[in-house]
């Protein structure tokens, strides 16, 4: 993934029950490329020295020091666990006979090992996990909504103050649209009741007008039509 090959997509993965059957099916074209356990192909060569005759390691590393043919970073091998109820001295005393173990020794050698380090971290190993989805990660888990305000408190909080803010807003302009409303009204209402000539204008366009200001126009072009002119009824 980290070299662009997305493996899921683009290829069929098929899961066999040993690292024999995985080298098996490379040598015979059932599949392109296995992968197996570093120390396999090692002890696989001392049974058939021509092994490799029809195999190519892919991304071989070069590390210092370590004695198996490796195509990746090195990840912690071979972990020994103790169930709970083991005693701790026995525990203690294994461990030290694991870590004393020198290369020479026959059960070194027998083993194909060199000896044991002390536990690295496996964080790398279960982040490698969870990005491949792989068990026990393959599990989406499930959410609760009080592991969703537990995570995001804060947005939630920001998004309540917005909410809440908008409500306020769309509120506060409702009732300025309806108190405009009503000044409208009273104001035509005041303008259909005045005596003398009143328009209201607005935006360039005649919105209102009373009937004193109908009939003043109609007396305008009542004189206009007669030819007698405008007679400065509407001079500046």
């Amino acid at each position: 993934m980290d070299a662009g090959v997305d493996v899921l997509r683009h290829n069929r993965v098929v899961h066999l029950s040993s690292h024999d059957r995985v080298i098996r099916a490379v040598q015979t074209g059932d599949t392109d490329i296995g992968f197996i356990r570093t120390g396999v192909l090692e002890e696989l060569l001392l049974e058939s020295p021509d092994l490799m005759a029809g195999l190519k390691v892919i991304n071989q590393q070069q590390l210092s020091g370590y004695p198996f043919v490796v195509s990746t970073r090195l990840y912690p091998e071979w972990p020994f666990v103790s169930l709970p109820h083991v005693d701790s001295r026995v525990v203690r005393r294994i461990a030290s006979a694991l870590f004393a173990l020198e290369r020479d020794h026959p059960a070194a050698q027998a083993a194909y090992i060199r000896g044991f380090s002390p536990p690295a971290d496996y964080q790398s190993v279960e982040t490698l996990a969870r990005t491949l989805r792989m068990a026990p990660y393959d599990q989406v888990p499930r959410v609760t909504w009080l592991d969703v305000l537990n995570q995001y408190r804060v947005w939630g909080i920001t998004v309540v103050l917005l909410l809440i803010s908008l409500m306020i807003t769309s509120l506060w302009l409702s009732r300025q649209r309806r108190q405009l409303a009503i000044e409208e009204r009273r104001l035509r209402r005041l303008i259909a009741s005045w005596p003398q000539p009143m328009l209201m204008i607005r935006e360039a366009a005649l919105v209102e007008c009373n009937r004193a200001a109908v009939e003043l126009v109609q007396l305008y072009l009542g004189s206009v039509i007669a030819g007698q002119g405008p007679s400065g009824v509407f001079s500046p």
